[in-house]
């Protein structure tokens, strides 16, 4: 399935759960905003995969993969201090976070 059909039928969901997320849970409203974020980060559209991850976030803030996804998004935009403390923030929810790690590893050599 190409990225743009999984932006669309993101946004669609989305449409429909800002109308009933107590019906339908923050788990489901987390997980659309979270998978177009990874859409758009994997299709380069980094400004707009930020966008979605504080959202995503609102309703599950313990998510520690959309922090590192918002990360890399935030490093791909050459913001390499936001991308940080996205990346301590993954951390700080899962301290067994190998690729977050990673990622603040890279940082401290390139700073």
């Amino acid at each position: 399935m190409q990225y743009q059909a999984i932006i669309e039928i993101c946004k669609k969901s989305q449409e429909i759960m800002n109308k009933r997320v107590k019906k339908i849970g923050s788990q489901k409203a987390n997980a659309s905003f979270c998978f177009r974020g990874k859409a758009f980060l994997t299709t380069g559209r980094y400004q707009e995969a930020i966008d979605d991850f504080p959202i995503s976030l609102q309703y599950s803030p313990k998510v520690a993969e959309s922090y590192f996804d918002r990360g890399q998004s935030y490093l791909k935009l050459g913001k390499k201090s936001e991308s940080k403390k996205e990346f301590e923030m993954a951390i700080k929810l899962n301290p067994g976070y190998v690729e977050a790690r990673k990622m603040l590893e890279d940082l401290g050599k390139t700073s």
